[in-house]
């Protein structure tokens, strides 16, 4: 008898409160996230990174738009790339990618007198290594191939094929560098 008392205490309590389980359509209202400002703003930022760079007075690849973005420990790595370097996980219009073009094109105009100030003694260094290099390199070859003869010892064949290795390197590698 007490179980069945409490069996209907409890019936008569999930009642009376409301508890119980219905199979009715309920109207709820959720709250989304998009109603924080900092969604709204990182929306539109990831949306035209054009217009946050140029609001904000920096060019792309800006240091300080990634130092920025950084200390705020807001927003993620994959939104920093997008807002600040044009790397985004989606597909480019051609508007950015045409900034991205004139961007580097900019920076690399603005960059060549600094990198020709401090590298110029370079490039009279590479260019003496890879003149004797080719000129040392032929001779080799002309040298093995000539008097080889009959006489084609895997020594000369090492030489020989180190030294067409190393003409390539001269002509195709120190030019570049």
């Amino acid at each position: 008898m007490p179980f069945l008392t409490l069996l209907a205490a409890c019936a008569c309590l999930v009642g009376v409160s409301g508890l119980h389980v219905t199979t009715e359509a309920t109207d709820t209202t959720d709250l989304t996230v998009t109603d924080d400002p900092f969604y709204i703003r990182r929306e539109r930022m990831l949306a035209d990174p054009i217009r946050y760079l140029q609001a904000n007075g920096w060019h792309l690849f800006d240091d300080r738009c990634s130092y920025s973005m950084w200390i705020a420990k807001i927003y993620t790595y994959e939104d920093m790339l997008c807002a600040c370097y044009l790397s985004c996980q989606r597909e480019l219009t051609q508007e950015e990618l045409d900034f991205k073009y004139e961007s580097r094109i900019i920076g690399m105009k603005r960059e060549m007198p600094r990198l020709l100030k401090y590298r110029w003694p370079y490039i009279p260094i590479f260019a003496i290594l890879a003149s004797v290099g080719i000129c040392g390199n032929i001779t080799i070859i002309v040298v093995t191939a000539r008097f080889m003869g009959k006489n084609k010892s895997a020594t000369s064949m090492l030489i020989a094929n180190i030294a067409v290795s190393d003409l390539f390197t001269c002509v195709f590698c120190m030019p570049i560098q």
